[in-house]
């Protein structure tokens, strides 16, 4: 073995060592930053207006698979300037299990997480508009 070989074997032996604290300490960093979205509301004022990445995820209240979800995506019709549900990246299959619905990077989490969650359906922001999914907020107990 070389001397190439050896740095990368050590290197790849200290991060499988470090790997499970690193796993641990963000999981425990997420579990701070979550935020739950109420949709009575017009807007959600409680982020801050930072840079950051964001996730959205689900926790449906009743059974839902890849042949419904799309269906409950979709339930308002087409809507413009917003995502599909992509269902090769995440298999449905149980009962209050969170899912993930979208991940994102934005300038400031407060604007963009607001526009996901309660933009207008006749502007062009590309965004979810999450509180036009009444199907989707009714099987996840977020909205009626």
């Amino acid at each position: 073995m070389n001397e190439i070989d050896n740095y990368i074997e050590s290197i790849q032996n200290n991060w499988e060592k470090i790997l499970p604290a690193l796993k641990l300490k963000a999981k425990k960093a997420l579990d701070k930053k979550q935020y739950i979205i109420n949709f009575e509301n017009q807007k959600n004022d409680k982020l801050p207006e930072t840079p950051g990445i964001y996730l959205f995820h689900i926790k449906p209240t009743v059974i839902i698979n890849n042949n419904n979800i799309e269906k409950i995506w979709m339930s308002n019709g087409v809507i413009k300037f917003s995502p599909n549900i992509i269902l090769k990246r995440v298999k449905f299959e149980k009962i209050n299990k969170w899912y993930p619905l979208y991940i994102g990077k934005t300038e400031n989490l407060l604007k963009r997480i607001n526009e996901h969650c309660f933009q207008d359906l006749d502007k062009t922001t590309y965004s979810m508009k999450l509180r036009h999914r009444k199907k989707l907020l009714k099987i996840t107990g977020t909205g009626t």
